[in-house]
């Protein structure tokens, strides 16, 4: 797993409040800034920095160190439901396709060893694996709890990198979970190079995950706005209409019974598979899943452009 030491990356590390650079060791970083001279303590066990802005984020700094960073929701699951998940997994063929797109446009367009940060890494997402074992890329990753995936405990509304500090950027099922998506698209934006890549997938037509933690969903249109100053290089649905059915029928299940969701879930596992024969229009106004990939852009697109970009069956 090619994921770079926090000190490789330590003149990239700024100030999440005033975007200044820090200074000190990874158990105790300052802000260099005098007027702000905010400090970041770090998970004692482990010297992963919590590089939060406890002001203006929707996480509890003290109840996070007193927790050693452990995730607000349970991501831990039985023995069958774990066996059950991995028998019907569906692998995300367009996080694949796009991400072993941006390794290769990475290695053209980049002067040097190009840098990705994976914004919400604390799990390896679904199609992206080959990032983790491409041999010319610095990793870099965070996420608002601790995790073996990641060099930093951060918030996505307030990265803490400098501008222009990156040359890629991941941003898998993450959207969905925060409060001010635009922000996060914005702070993307910020910390990329001129012509920067980014990759993004986000729900639509999905029930609620996360439960507290899950805010907002995005049309595919929706989800193309969100990202208005970057180019498309790739954009559409990235889960289509049996996912989508899946997920609902799964709910349904759940509401009799826990048990009878996940019995439902097994049941029902190939519906993902008919996606590829259904009309992509159609797919388009009720997909699970929007994705994007491109690069950033001097050049924003418009409220009209987006009205006519639109490729539903609606048109």
């Amino acid at each position: 797993m090619p994921l770079i030491s926090i000190d490789a990356f330590r003149d990239l590390l700024a100030c999440p409040r005033c975007g200044s650079p820090l200074d000190g060791s990874p158990r105790l970083l300052s802000c260099t800034e005098v007027s702000c001279a905010r400090e970041y303590p770090s998970i004692h066990e482990s010297s992963v920095p919590v590089l939060i802005d406890g002001d203006a984020s929707i996480i509890d700094i003290d109840s996070l160190l007193k927790s050693d960073a452990a995730s607000p929701v349970n991501r831990q699951h039985g023995r069958l439901q774990s066996a059950v998940y991995r028998m019907i997994k569906n692998h995300n063929e367009i996080a694949e396709r796009c991400v072993g797109q941006m390794i290769k446009d990475l290695a053209v367009e980049t002067k040097g060893r190009p840098r990705v940060l994976i914004v919400g890494g604390g799990e390896i997402g679904n199609g992206i694996e080959s990032l983790y074992s491409a041999p010319g890329i610095d990793l870099l990753a965070f996420d608002i709890y601790a995790s073996k995936n990641c060099q930093l405990v951060a918030d996505g509304h307030q990265i803490p990198l400098a501008t222009g500090s990156v040359d890629g950027v991941v941003v898998q099922a993450v959207l969905e979970h925060v409060l001010n998506p635009q922000r996060v698209v914005d702070e993307i934006y910020r910390i990329l190079r001129p012509g920067g890549l980014v990759y993004a997938d986000t729900p639509f037509m999905q029930p609620v995950h996360e439960g507290p933690y899950d805010f907002t969903r995005f049309s595919e249109s929706g989800h193309r706005y969100l990202f208005r100053h970057f180019a498309a290089r790739q954009s559409g649905a990235s889960a289509g209409l049996g996912m989508q059915l899946l997920w609902s029928i799964m709910l349904f299940g759940r509401g009799i019974n826990p048990r009878v969701g996940q019995i439902a879930r097994v049941a029902f596992w190939w519906l993902p598979h008919l996606d590829r024969w259904l009309d992509p229009k159609v797919t388009i106004d009720g997909a699970c899943s929007s994705y994007f990939y491109g690069h950033s852009s001097s050049n924003a697109i418009s409220a009209t452009d987006i009205v006519a970009y639109y490729s539903g069956q609606q048109r």
